[in-house]
């Protein structure tokens, strides 16, 4: 991919585009770090339960050591691969954003950041209601399975009452959360997606560009820091 920013129609690719950006700037902890440390950890793991199983300690040793190495490959060829099956989509012009539309409105560095820290701030207060909201759901809904019993007919309605409430908070909680972005002005002006320097891991603030389209939204230099430039 080089210097080339490749933008994907679909939020996933390019989460793990930005994604394995930062894992080799090593500009903050991301999936990618914690799976190439998660995975030669459990091979460690499943080698050492393996040796335990046979009783033998030479046994574990060796299936301790085949296993962190195995994972140790894993974890280091992950990153590596979805890299190069992104470059490949982007090459062959997969799944690409079409060419993006010129905005008519270019935040300013200071203002963008006055923004973002506005609509954290805004999220920030749901978090004081929100919490205590999941455990009385939580404490509440078992309570009420474990009054009806299990065999109960009523159990059943009140499982899917208890799952119903929370999947409508899950969906008020990302609509407040669009509508807030919406109210602070910072939803791109050509794909209409939230602009984020946390959910963009620093793309945004340092190229001035939109995570999902590419189209220029804040007003910095538009040259990829060389410590982004993943080979």
């Amino acid at each position: 991919m080089g210097r080339t920013m490749f933008y994907f129609r679909y939020r996933i690719l390019n989460t793990l585009r930005d994604e394995l950006l930062l894992t080799k700037a090593s500009a903050k902890m991301t999936l990618f770090m914690l799976l190439s440390a998660g995975i030669p950890t459990c091979g460690l793991f499943f080698g050492i339960g393996y040796g335990v199983q046979t009783h033998s300690v030479l046994r574990g040793i060796a299936a301790a050591s085949i296993g962190l190495t195995l994972g140790a490959c894993l974890g280091w060829m992950l990153p590596r691969a979805v890299w190069n099956i992104l470059r490949f989509f982007g090459r062959r012009g997969w799944f690409l954003q079409p060419n993006p539309i010129t905005p008519t409105i270019i935040l300013s560095f200071d203002e963008f950041r006055r923004r973002s820290e506005a609509l954290d701030r805004d999220d920030s207060r749901d978090q004081v209601w929100l919490l205590p909201a999941f455990i009385t759901w939580a404490i509440g809904g078992l309570g009420v399975l474990n009054y009806l019993g299990r065999d109960s007919a009523l159990a059943g309605i009140a499982a899917f009452v208890v799952m119903a409430i929370f999947v409508t908070l899950l969906v008020w909680i990302v609509l407040a959360h669009r509508r807030r972005v919406k109210l602070h002005g910072l939803a791109c002006p050509n794909c209409d997606r939230e602009l984020s320097d946390t959910a963009g891991g620093g793309i945004v603030v340092s190229l001035g560009l939109c995570r999902q389209c590419g189209v220029k939204v804040v007003d910095v230099s538009e040259e990829l820091p060389s410590e982004l430039n993943m080979q």
